[in-house]
């Protein structure tokens, strides 16, 4: 399914809004879209608040998933 497909459709059916949100989902998803433009588009730039505010927003989104994951 791919990371793409797995944030977008996968883990939206696996875990309620209430763990993970729909604005942590989008968020996700558009740091996985801008890491695309980099990797496959070839993009050099990414603005310096919006790549604070993925990684801001991704290290939330591993946490959750973190703290679902047995050890």
């Amino acid at each position: 399914m791919g990371l793409t497909g797995s944030v977008s459709y996968l883990l939206p059916l696996l875990f309620p809004a209430k763990i993970l949100s729909a604005e942590m989902l989008r968020s996700a998803r558009e740091a996985i879209q801008q890491r695309q433009n980099v990797v496959h588009g070839g993009a050099r730039e990414v603005h310096p608040d919006e790549l604070q505010r993925f990684l801001r927003s991704l290290r939330e989104f591993c946490d959750i998933l973190g703290q679902c994951t047995k050890e």
